[in-house]
């Protein structure tokens, strides 16, 4: 497939101050060495517990935050490959057109004091999309049906609308520039199941109208298995396994996806438990992370290489399934498989 990004060896970190001498105490690893790609038409979820750098990696992208040091590059509608860390104002401002966020919490990402008119119609202004205010009501009252809403509502302001409404708002300006990218950060998590399933949906749709390929930042698990195509699982900072959505649940080859497997409620009668499965301890400070593999304090399967050396990711994929990367010293040893209730992939 072709590739629309590829990240290579990202880094992020903070310097950590005290006092008023500005002295540095200490370094957070909030994105350390992460490497990844995203091939067009697909998504691609990142998976984690809060605070392992998700959200970070995707205000890299779009360099709302400047990485501390890797690669990023995103290949245009054209196929021509661009250094995202070597543009400039101007050069970023053109790729923010095909690279577009959205946003977790709807209330908070638009402008209270804006009519849907002004929240969605604002980036074809600033881009110098449309050409008339004519031609500009007729691209919002588009995109406001394309999300499923009324073209009549673009007077009105963002309070007069639901938490799945306003996500509905939101995507619909992150669409407004017919991007080929999507970084959609934890967009249902605010919102109640039933409307979660609407935007999932929506955002299906979209997917399969416009071509569009998503980076997909979630922490649930039922959400991820639905839309995404592939999934990452992150760690402190880390990836600790990337595969396809089946692989990683039916046959998950790190015991932290494990752990995530197991904590996950199941609808099934014959395969619920009256209580989760809970993993030791706290996710570990990214300013002080433990040596060798993050993961070992919470580990029921660490061994003494675990605690000082650092696993690195390895395809343990045959020949005949797509990549599956894992960063663990005994992947082949632990047969995670017995563990698990029997995970059917979806048809």
């Amino acid at each position: 497939m072709d590739r629309i990004l590829e990240v290579e060896n990202l880094k992020k970190y903070y310097q950590r101050i005290k006092g008023f001498s500005r002295k540095v105490i200490g370094t957070v690893k909030a994105v350390d060495s992460l490497s990844f790609s995203i091939n067009k038409k697909e998504t691609l979820a990142l998976v984690g517990e809060s605070g392992c750098g998700k959200t970070t990696i995707g205000r890299c992208i779009v360099r709302a935050v400047e990485p501390t040091d890797g690669k990023m590059s995103f290949f245009d509608s054209a196929g021509e490959k661009k250094d995202l860390l070597s543009l400039d104002f101007e050069q970023l401002k053109l790729i923010r057109r095909d690279i577009r966020m959205i946003f977790q919490d709807p209330f908070a990402s638009l402008n209270p004091r804006m009519t849907l008119m002004n929240i969605i119609g604002e980036p074809l202004k600033i881009h110098r999309i449309t050409k008339s205010s004519a031609e500009l009501k007729d691209r919002v009252a588009e995109l406001l049906k394309m999300v499923h809403l009324d073209p009549d509502y673009m007077n009105r302001y963002p309070h007069a609308f639901s938490g799945g409404q306003r996500q509905r708002i939101a995507i619909a300006r992150a669409l407004a520039l017919e991007p080929s990218l999507v970084i959609a950060d934890e967009p249902v998590s605010a919102l109640d199941v039933s409307v979660q399933a609407q935007i999932l949906n929506l955002m299906k749709e979209l997917q399969e109208k416009t071509n569009l390929a998503y980076l997909f930042i979630a922490h649930n698990l039922a959400v991820v298995r639905y839309q995404s195509d592939r999934i990452a699982v992150m760690y402190v900072g880390k990836i600790v396994e990337l595969s396809d959505k089946n692989q990683i649940f039916n046959r998950p080859q790190h015991p932290y996806t494990e752990t995530l497997l197991l904590a996950s409620p199941n609808p099934n009668p014959h395969e619920r438990h009256d209580k989760l499965h809970q993993v030791k301890g706290d996710i570990p400070d990214p300013a002080n992370r433990p040596t060798g593999c993050a993961f070992h304090p919470r580990c029921s399967y660490a061994q003494e290489k675990c605690k000082h050396e650092t696993p690195h990711l390895i395809d343990v994929s045959d020949e005949k399934t797509e990549p599956h990367l894992v960063a663990c010293h005994y992947w082949d040893e632990l047969n995670l498989l017995t563990k698990l209730p029997t995970r059917h992939p979806e048809a």
